[in-house]
C-alpha cells in the first residue's frame, strides 16, 4: 500500500479527533475497486479506504462541547448523499 493512503488516513483520524469524534480508518487490499464497485464511482477517482467516525460511548461529552457540535451542525440534507456517486 502506498504510504500516502496511510498519511491521508491519518491526516483525517487526525481533524476527526481535534473535533472531539472517535474515529477508524479501514481499507483493503482490494478497497479501491470494491470501493468504486459499491459506490459507482469514476475510474479516475482513486478512494483511499474507508473513515468511520461518530461519538465515542465511552466518554460522554462536556455539555459546552455538545452545544458547539450542536451550533455547526447542518440539515441532514446537506450531508448525507443517497445517489450514486
Amino acid at each position: 500500500m502506498p504510504y500516502w493512503f496511510i498519511d491521508a488516513g491519518a491526516a483525517m483520524m487526525l481533524a476527526a479527533v481535534d473535533e472531539g469524534l472517535a474515529v477508524g480508518f479501514y481499507g483493503h487490499p482490494d478497497h479501491e475497486v470494491r470501493l468504486q464497485t459499491i459506490l459507482g464511482m469514476p475510474a479516475a477517482i482513486v478512494p483511499i479506504g474507508v473513515l468511520a467516525l461518530g461519538y465515542s460511548a465511552e466518554e460522554p461529552l462536556a455539555p459546552e462541547v455538545q452545544q458547539r457540535f450542536r451550533a455547526r451542525r447542518r440539515p441532514r440534507s446537506e450531508v448525507i448523499h443517497r445517489e450514486p456517486w
